[in-house]
């Protein structure tokens, strides 16, 4: 029996060991998976912020268009041309800043349709003249011709105001003392030394390259895609860079020449430094910008992701980091996590500037230290049920095995119950064989004292055989629930008293029984039989489980609205690790394989039973060596 335990034992722990791996590996997972989704949210998170930065900006640029091109630096002019079908009219829009007027009817016009243009002045409720430059600037979000036509001419103001500086009277203009012989000078060496790169002859060539291509762009339909014309752009570019560097590098020999040579006509001479013009650019951008715009451009980023995670219920802390450096692309981490770097360039007019060089372009990140706790919140559904499935999983186990060590338990307490009342059986019924035997072969029946000392004993032992048969009946029961008691006054004296003399009269020990009625209690309403059956069991278990000399005291009293029975004795006493099963059914406190006292194991239990049943409840006070003491506490009134 123990084996077979041990070995379900050990495959319900091998199989408990296993859910919770299974468990804790699935869990593993679904964080895994959890945490990838986590990330990819907050890069949406961060995307959408973007999108609503972005929108800001174009909310906040069309009023910046339309104020700067209401103002009189800009000139704006609408030309009307017919097609040959007299119904479609094209208007030729010409924008430009004031220091571009002597260039404004060379360069090519944006054209577009009157059907067209009047859809977008129905779109802002245009009302006449006046309404001209926000038209135009509504017009040119949905096209983008118009759009690079409006920054260029914001960008030739920034040109305008970059040279004003390199001009005469301008904080990086410094000329000599004698402006005359300096030119002079220069005349007379460019006699001697002619450039071979003449400014009007490449200059105009480049000039008028870059018209032909942005004439392409802009007719209808176009002749050349943007692709091309990006391409095709660039390589102009690039060849005018490396002739104006080549020129650059001549004139720097030219002047050099100057200085050498001095005359009778030179005067100190300095010259203007060199100028970084995308430097000048950028600083000339820098001063339109509002002050203190990146902390702006940080805040509004902040406040737009972070009511972006709360609608994608993510509760997460985090830290911006807004830099102008370009970092690599980031990995998967299970304790860390982070967005994508989003360029941001949604200040001023850097988003729609020409002028790639002078973009400042920012990369904006967002940092979560502690993703983890966000993951976590949102598995704890999965993760509780987990946790409940492996606690109710092991909860199960243990009731099995709980079930198991008590059925061992009890089949062993059944079979100690069947080989003590095989002996108790055993004994009367050998006994009353013995007396009938002699009854019958001795001839005991012509001795009239022999007859009756026999008769007497076999109805000794045939009591004893119905005292053992009511007791297993009555296990089974009170166990079915079918004992009824008849509540009827019972006379305590009298009953206790009556137990008293009969155990005194059946025991071959010595006895000293004592009793004290402290409260003079009378009657107390209770099942006569069961409540004497009760009291007889306590006192026959004090004399049984004592040595020779027996001392047995019976007390009752009144507590309150109950009365007390206390039987208490000087046997061997009961170990506290038993006491709390003695009123187990077939429990017997173990002694080893030898019970010198003979008992079924069923006397307490029943006790137990008919107390409660009366209403009432029974305790035990014990140690080793220093007897027992039974507490039976009953209500006055029952029935």
């Amino acid at each position: 029996m123990k084996r077979k335990l041990g070995i379900a034992f050990t495959l319900i722990t091998l199989s408990l060991i296993g859910i919770i791996v299974f468990q804790g590996y699935w869990t593993v997972n679904a964080y895994h998976v959890n945490k990838r989704q986590f990330d990819a949210d907050i890069d949406s998170a961060m995307l959408r912020a973007m999108d609503h930065c972005k929108k800001d900006y174009f909310d906040s640029i069309r009023v910046v268009i339309t104020k700067k091109l209401s103002s009189p630096d800009y000139l704006i002019r609408i030309d009307t041309t017919k097609a040959p079908d007299p119904s479609n009219v094209y208007y030729d829009i010409r924008i430009a800043h004031q220091s571009q007027r002597s260039l404004m009817m060379v360069n090519d016009p944006f054209t577009i349709r009157k059907l067209n243009l009047d859809y977008y002045k129905r779109k802002i409720n245009f009302t006449g003249k006046e309404s001209i430059p926000a038209l135009l600037a509504e017009t040119s979000f949905y096209v983008p011709n118009l759009l690079y036509h409006i920054t260029w001419a914001m960008q030739m103001a920034d040109m305008d105001a970059v040279m004003k500086r390199l001009r005469p009277g301008g904080d990086l203009y410094k000329v000599a003392p004698d402006t005359a012989v300096l030119h002079k000078q220069q005349e007379e060496l460019a006699k001697q030394n002619p450039n071979p790169f003449t400014k009007t002859i490449r200059d105009t060539v480049f000039q008028n390259k870059m018209k032909e291509l942005f004439r392409l762009r802009n007719i209808t339909p176009r002749r050349i895609s943007d692709s091309s014309f990006t391409k095709t752009a660039s390589l102009l570019l690039g060849e005018h860079m490396k002739f104006m560097e080549q020129k650059k590098a001549k004139q720097t020999q030219i002047e050099a020449e100057v200085l050498r040579k001095p005359s009778a006509l030179t005067a100190p001479i300095a010259i203007a430094p060199r100028i970084n013009f995308n430097q000048m650019f950028k600083e000339q951008r820098d001063k339109n910008m509002p002050p203190n715009y990146p902390k702006a451009d940080s805040i509004k980023i902040y406040r737009y992701l972070k009511r972006e995670l709360e609608k994608a219920n993510i509760d997460a802390p985090f830290t911006l980091n807004i830099s102008g450096k370009k970092n690599t692309a980031k990995t998967f981490n299970t304790w860390y996590s982070e967005t994508t770097q989003f360029p941001y360039r949604y200040h001023g007019f850097d988003f729609l500037t020409p002028n790639i060089l002078t973009i400042d372009t920012r990369y904006t990140k967002a940092f979560f230290k502690t993703p983890q706790y966000a993951v976590m919140r949102g598995m704890m559904l999965n993760l509780t049920l987990s946790i409940l499935l492996i606690l109710l999983t092991g909860l199960c186990f243990t009731y099995v095995v709980r079930t198991i060590v008590e059925q061992k338990k009890l089949a062993e307490l059944k079979d100690d119950f069947i080989n003590n009342m095989t002996h108790e059986l055993k004994t009367p019924i050998a006994t009353i064989a013995v007396a009938i035997e002699g009854l019958q072969n001795f001839n005991a029946l012509n001795d009239p004292v022999k007859t009756q000392r026999y008769l007497q004993t076999s109805r000794e032992q045939l009591e004893r055989l119905n005292q053992l048969v009511t007791k297993v009946l009555n296990v089974a029961a009170f166990e079915n629930r079918d004992i009824d008691l008849h509540i009827e006054p019972v006379n305590i004296d009298a009953m206790l008293e009556g137990i008293i003399l009969s155990e005194q009269v059946k025991t071959t020990k010595q006895v000293n029984m004592g009793y004290v009625n402290q409260s003079g209690v009378q009657t107390l309403n209770a099942d006569k039989l069961h409540l004497n059956s009760v009291v007889l069991n306590l006192v026959d278990n004090a004399i049984k489980y004592a040595g020779n000399s027996v001392d047995v005291a019976i007390m009752v009293y009144k507590q309150g609205d109950s009365i007390v029975f206390s039987v208490k004795d000087n046997g061997i006493g009961i170990s506290a690790e038993h006491i709390t099963h003695v009123f187990d059914k077939f429990y017997r406190v173990p002694t080893g394989n030898v019970h010198n006292v003979k008992g079924t194991g069923l006397g307490l239990s029943y006790v137990k039973y008919i107390v409660e049943a009366h209403g009432g409840n029974i305790k035990v006070k014990s140690n080793i060596g220093a007897g027992s003491e039974f507490i039976i506490t009953l209500p006055v009134i029952n029935g």
